[in-house]
């Protein structure tokens, strides 16, 4: 066959022409293979990840373990006079937290029609209606606070100071413990204070520290955001009732040149510090009662017998009379009876 191919230029030429279509044939078909290919994939964009968020962890509150012993009274720092820039004049006791006359603290007598009665022993009148639930006896009273708790300027500290006063006007058979240091200022007191008088199991709390962070200048919110963690802590780790001291006027004892605005404005100070005291006491309802000593300023004197010998701290007298007015207002509240 191939042979006749070789000498047959027919059929050369047919095959020639076959070859041709058949070439022709494969090209056409291979076009259209092409054209009929889907187009590349493109590539889906990631999908975005969601962020993880870190739930945190409930902080549990610690119990706090009772100790064998409470100290019945911590060591008294001799002094606890205010910074340089904040001298006080010779009646300084009330910016130390005290008084300078028996009598200064006393409730204010109510104005007539208000409702008030006066107390069965004579003594200052009950405003309305108690509101708080009598304490339980035996009372267990541990009272919180810097030299004046102490009873610093006192003849006989463990049995003069305010608190001491105050424990004496209660039942016959409450316990009355201090934890209690000269010098100290809230924040510290959180630190070394706060631990004894939980492990005391109480049933009455007193507070008063103000005067030295006032007087120190440490910063109002500082001190704000202090007071809030004392107040969490002994209302959730204690069944405790605090009773809560807040400022008297300070500007009728400071010296007015201190601040630009004098008198004035250190009153003005001393307000917004009383402010800030009840409205961070408000949320824990009736487990916290304050006790405004602002009103009963206005008979502050400079009577020299209720200054101790240091020209700071109250004397035996003055302390009397802050214990007295405490109690009074305790007793207006309902917490105690007549005495």
């Amino acid at each position: 066959m191939f042979e006749s191919l070789r000498y047959d230029p027919t059929a050369r030429r047919l095959l020639l022409v076959a070859g041709l279509l058949l070439a022709l044939a494969l090209a056409l078909g291979a076009i259209t293979v092409i054209g009929n290919a889907p187009p590349p994939a493109t590539p889906l964009p990631p999908t975005p990840t969601a962020t993880a968020t870190a739930t945190p962890r409930p902080t549990a509150t610690a119990t706090p373990i009772p100790t064998a012993t409470v100290p019945q009274l911590d060591t008294p720092v001799p002094t606890d006079p205010p910074r340089a820039d904040r001298a006080a004049s010779p009646t300084a006791a009330a910016a130390s937290g005290g008084s300078d006359n028996p009598t200064d603290l006393m409730p204010t007598p109510p104005a007539e029609g208000n409702g008030a009665s006066a107390g069965s022993d004579g003594g200052p009148a009950v405003v309305g209606p108690p509101f708080l639930t009598p304490l339980a006896r035996p009372i267990r009273y541990v009272a919180i606070g810097a030299s004046d708790t102490v009873g610093v300027g006192a003849t006989d500290p463990a049995t003069q100071a305010w608190p001491a006063v105050l424990a004496a006007h209660l039942p016959a058979d409450t316990r009355f413990t201090r934890a209690a240091r000269g010098g100290i200022v809230l924040g510290d007191a959180l630190k070394v204070e706060v631990s004894q008088a939980v492990a005391a199991k109480p049933t009455l709390i007193t507070v008063w520290l103000a005067a030295n962070d006032i007087t120190r200048q440490v910063p109002l919110p500082t001190y704000q955001g202090q007071l809030d963690t004392l107040l969490t802590r002994l209302t959730g780790e204690t069944r405790a009732q605090i009773v809560l001291l807040d400022l008297p006027d300070l500007s009728l004892v400071l010296s007015p040149k201190l601040v630009p605005g004098g008198s004035a404005e250190l009153r003005a100070d001393v307000q917004n510090w009383n402010r800030i005291i009840a409205a961070t006491a408000a949320p824990y309802g009736d487990r916290v009662l304050v006790v405004d000593l602002f009103p009963q300023s206005g008979l502050i004197t400079a009577d020299s017998s209720v200054v101790s010998a240091d020209g700071w701290h109250p004397s035996t007298t003055g302390y009397a009379a802050i214990g007295a007015a405490v109690y009074a207002q305790m007793q207006a509240a309902g917490l105690v009876g007549a005495p």
